[in-house]
């Protein structure tokens, strides 16, 4: 029995989800991450933290693509975990521009 539209189309969501999408999700967590936290005594906590988690949070958002029964809630997941971490790099660097000095 040949496949249908909706089984196509699941397949080719779970596939921009587990490939490009885990990949941009987890590039803007790790963003996120480095934007919301404090420098440590050396001053490299905001990037060696978010180094050391990518490859995790790259491996949930890629599993939970390719294994939850519902590919919606997975773009959804995907998609609120976007949303926080743009939101906390535009808070922390969106600030107004710095003034010139003449």
């Amino acid at each position: 029995m040949p496949p249908s539209t909706a089984d196509r189309r699941d397949v080719l969501v779970r596939a921009l989800l587990a490939g490009p999408g885990a990949a941009v999700a987890t590039l803007l967590a790790v963003m996120g991450l480095s934007a919301a936290l404090p420098p440590g005594p050396a001053g490299i906590d905001p990037i060696t933290i978010p180094l050391v988690a990518l490859p995790f949070i790259w491996a949930a958002l890629f599993f939970h693509a390719c294994l939850d029964p519902a590919p919606r809630r997975a773009a959804l997941a995907s998609l609120a975990l976007c949303a926080v971490c743009a939101a906390l790099v535009a808070l922390r660097h969106g600030g107004a521009p710095a003034a010139a000095v003449p």
